[in-house]
């Protein structure tokens, strides 16, 4: 595994699971294209274009030890050219379900278990976007027709037969998705409704009430600057409460994209990051979220940078991460996750980092899977891109395993609280008198502070650390006392 450390990056980080000719993988925003199952193993698949313009559907699974099945190559799973547009889920029992497009009509591939079933739906009908309840193990499926009524259609189904396919009564654009609850049968889409983001849930995955979906923006298309949905994701918790992600840029140019954060539960908007003015172009888009056993959420996505162009003028990609300890009422600065930068790369020689897919289980990591496109945008060359696996560190996990060989004489207590806001208590106990060095030090391994470096008496004790000059992260507290070294990871939220 690959585990991202802020001060040995160079090129985009990651390990290869395939490469693709590809670079925007059609439309597949608001989209699970790894998923992690009950016993830690990744699932991933992609779109892979060839030289010859042939396009398939690709797989690997990653072991919980590490070890891709397929190589860095990865293996066909569609029988047939034409095959694109591919997204999966897990259900019950970790069933594995791939949904994905063969020319244009849909298919629905049950990896490993039942083989292919086709859907079909007219004709210049696509970008199936699905789910698989893992209460339920009910199939949830929508699509766009963008040749008959430029609709959103949907249908659940149990796998066996489906039911005609109901119109969803929105407009066509990049944020529409579907997302089911890993706790209950409940399943949400995401949709455009007048120009604005709105959402239909049902409790059981099959009685549904499209006329009254319910708008969460209210944006005046009228204003000169108008403000137009682009991009969007949505999760269950560990709650069962729906969460949503979505961008927006503002237009004329130059553009701002700003990243939103909305819940069912408290019914806000929430600002995650803003990025611009660019000239031409989004600056901000594919965000992803995911969720912790703690109930922590984490959003991924892609940002660009005016001043890290290709040479055909296109600028180049990096990854971007934030968290929310508290359900998504506020969330932390956002950091460059892969940060490489290539500005005035030639074709082949690029490493824009783009369409990232997060995985909607975070556990001691994260697990992102994303294209390293060699030639940044859409147009022509051709170049053949590398699809990578990154395990970025969960900064809010503070599971700490005191082993055996902790001397039971000392004992660093973990900070509280933790996550904090400018003050944080940190507690240890001596069995002998002992002296103690208590440094704080960031990610990075810089040190930060020197906390103290006394000699203490045995019993408890407590020092404050205020960080009121520090900025947003992880940082660590690190106690050496005689032969005994030890850390306690701590998260800054302001």
């Amino acid at each position: 595994m690959l585990i991202l450390t802020p001060y040995c990056l160079a090129q985009s980080p990651g390990e290869i699971v395939g490469t693709t000719f590809i670079d925007n993988l059609y439309f597949n925003t608001g989209t699970n294209r790894i998923a992690q199952d009950t016993e830690g193993g990744l699932h991933v698949c992609w779109t892979k274009k060839t030289d010859l313009d042939s396009l398939s559907v690709f797989y690997n699974y990653r072991s919980p030890e590490g070890d891709w099945q397929y190589s860095n190559e990865g293996n066909r799973i569609s029988v047939v050219d034409g095959a694109w547009c591919c997204n999966l889920d897990l259900g019950p029992d970790d069933c594995l379900t791939v949904f994905y497009q063969r020319g244009s009509f849909l298919l629905n591939s049950e990896y490993n278990n039942l083989g292919e079933q086709w859907i079909t739906w007219g004709w210049d009908s696509g970008w199936p976007k699905g789910a698989h309840n893992q209460s339920s193990g009910r199939f949830h499926l929508l699509f766009f027709d963008y040749w008959n009524t430029d609709q959103i259609y949907g249908s659940s189904s149990d796998g066996l037969s489906w039911p005609d396919w109901q119109s969803t009564n929105s407009q066509f654009n990049n944020f529409w998705a579907i997302s089911t609850s890993n706790i209950s049968q409940r399943t949400a889409i995401i949709l455009s409704i007048s120009d604005n983001l709105a959402y239909n849930l049902s409790e059981d995955g099959i009685t549904w009430d499209f006329e009254n979906s319910i708008r969460i923006t209210d944006i005046d298309t009228s204003d000169n600057q108008t403000l137009e949905m682009a991009y969007s994701d949505l999760l269950f918790d560990n709650d069962d409460n729906l969460n949503i992600v979505f961008n927006t840029y503002s237009t004329p140019y130059p553009a701002t994209s700003t990243l939103w954060h909305w819940s069912e539960e408290s019914n806000e908007i929430t600002q995650i990051a803003q990025f611009g003015p660019f000239i031409s172009g989004r600056p901000l888009v594919g965000p992803n979220l995911g969720v912790d056993s703690d109930n922590n959420l984490f959003c991924v996505w892609t940002g660009f940078n005016p001043e890290d162009e290709s040479s055909g003028f296109n600028p180049n990609g990096d990854l971007y991460m934030s968290y929310s300890a508290d359900g998504g009422g506020s969330w932390s600065d956002y950091q460059n996750i892969t940060n490489s930068q290539t500005p005035g790369c030639l074709p082949g020689d690029c490493d824009s980092d783009d369409y990232s897919s997060l995985a909607e289980t975070v556990d001691e990591h994260l697990h992102i899977l994303y294209i390293n496109d060699k030639y940044a945008g859409f147009t022509p060359p051709s170049t053949e891109n590398q699809m990578l696996y990154l395990a970025v560190p969960n900064p809010l996990y503070v599971g700490i395993t005191e082993t055996e060989s902790l001397p039971v004489s000392m004992k660093v207590l973990s900070n509280f609280p933790n996550p904090f806001n400018a003050q944080t208590t940190i507690s240890f106990s001596l069995e002998h008198q002992s002296a103690v060095n208590i440094s704080i030090y960031d990610i990075t391994g810089r040190l930060v502070e020197m906390l103290t470096s006394n000699t203490y008496e045995a019993g408890s004790h407590s020092l404050t650390w205020n960080a009121t000059e520090h900025p947003s992260g992880i940082y660590f507290a690190r106690l050496a006392a005689d032969k005994f070294v030890n850390a306690s990871r701590m998260v800054l939220l302001k």
